[in-house]
Formats: C-alpha cells, sequence, structure tokens
C-alpha cells in the first residue's frame, strides 16, 4: 500500500491549473454543503460562475470555503487531491470579468444563466498524492494550463 507524500505548492498550482471540476465546501444555515462546480483559474484565484439566487450565491459567498480537485487512477490505486481554502468575492468590476473572459472564462456544464462570477483567492493551498513515482499531471486527461499575462 503506498505512503501519501504531500505535494509541493507548485504541483498543487500545477494541478489545480489542469483541472476543470471540483468541488466547493461552505456552510449554510442548515449545516455544511459540497457542491460539484465547473471552474476556471486566472491569476491567482480560482474563478466560478453560479446563478444569483443558487444556494451558493446565497451563502457561499464573502465567507471562508474550502475547494478540492481530485485525480484518481482506481486500477493503480493512486491519485492525487489538492485543496484550497480562502474567502470568496463577487467580481463586480467589469474590467476584471472582461480579464477572465480573455484569460480562461469558467464554462458550466449545467444549463441555465449562470452570470454572477465567483472569486476564490487561495491563502492555503495543499496537497497530497498516493505513490510517489508517478506524475498525475502527465496522465490527466484534460491538462488545462492558463497563459498568465506578463
Amino acid at each position: 500500500m503506498p505512503n501519501p507524500v504531500e505535494l509541493s505548492y507548485w504541483q498543487c498550482e500545477s494541478i489545480l491549473r489542469a483541472e476543470v471540476l471540483g468541488r466547493i465546501a461552505f456552510s449554510a444555515p442548515d449545516g455544511p454543503h459540497i457542491l460539484p462546480i465547473n471552474f476556471s483559474v486566472v491569476d491567482e484565484a480560482i474563478i466560478m460562475r453560479t446563478s444569483p439566487d443558487s444556494l451558493l450565491a446565497t451563502h457561499g459567498c464573502g465567507v471562508t470555503v474550502a475547494f478540492e480537485v481530485d485525480y484518481i487512477r482506481h486500477n493503480y490505486r493512486r491519485g492525487c487531491s489538492v485543496v484550497a481554502r480562502g474567502e470568496t468575492e463577487i467580481v463586480t468590476d467589469p474590467a476584471e470579468a472582461a480579464h477572465i473572459n480573455r484569460v480562461w472564462e469558467p464554462r458550466p456544464w449545467a444549463g441555465g444563466a449562470r452570470p454572477l462570477l465567483l472569486r476564490l483567492r487561495w491563502g492555503e493551498l495543499s496537497g497530497r498524492q498516493l505513490d510517489a513515482g508517478w506524475d498525475p499531471l502527465s496522465e490527466m486527461p484534460v491538462r488545462r494550463t492558463e497563459t498568465r499575462p506578463r
């Protein structure tokens, strides 16, 4: 059985930038919620789209949340997991929204209007992988990488 290995900050960020589907965890009056959500990473922030009347918009804005992405290879019994924690905010500045859309616009898979841009600037980024003898980035099916403006 392989032992867990801590990922470096750079590895965590690279895995986060390569994925497009994660889970956001936040608390609401009826207790904790974990929602799957499509996302992008722009600059040093996770960007999500949601509807203004959603559970996430109602209880997950302006609060500290946890966000997780995983890549699992069940048949090899190995995988990795990255967790970002930080406070969310609604993107209201049209120039910031335009920048996000230019760099990597988040594209929800779920139907319906989702005009609200939610940004999570991570304050903590950590991760672990099982089986240190492989590179998750070389196997991930999406392998999306952002071109950062310089």
